[in-house]
């Protein structure tokens, strides 16, 4: 989907100050999380009309490519309100039909 936002992800030595940069793409990314368990992985979001963005990514932060995590399948299908939980977790609203479910 076509964007007037440049996102960044870095990461920052509190320490030292030194910046990293680990992706960086024309989207808008929100919604950075790090996984508590696994500190070299980090889920964002894509950010636009739900039903029209493929939205939740991960990335390892000391390398690689941006990994999606749910592709939509359906007409109108959107994921959202995604979270860490004992490895990654993710709700899926399917609009629609208005069932909400939990898949990991």
């Amino acid at each position: 989907m076509p964007s007037c936002h440049r996102s960044l992800v870095q990461n920052t030595n509190v320490k030292t100050g030194k910046l990293k940069k680990i992706y960086s793409e024309n989207a808008w990314f929100n919604h950075i999380q790090f996984s508590p368990v696994d500190p070299d992985l980090l889920m964002f979001c894509h950010e636009g009309p739900w039903h029209k963005v493929d939205r939740i990514w991960t990335i390892n932060v000391n390398g690689g490519y941006p990994l999606l995590m749910h592709k939509r399948t359906m007409y109108m299908e959107i994921a959202g309100h995604e979270f860490f939980k004992n490895g990654l977790s993710l709700e899926l609203i399917l609009k629609d039909i208005a069932i909400f479910m939990l898949s990991k």
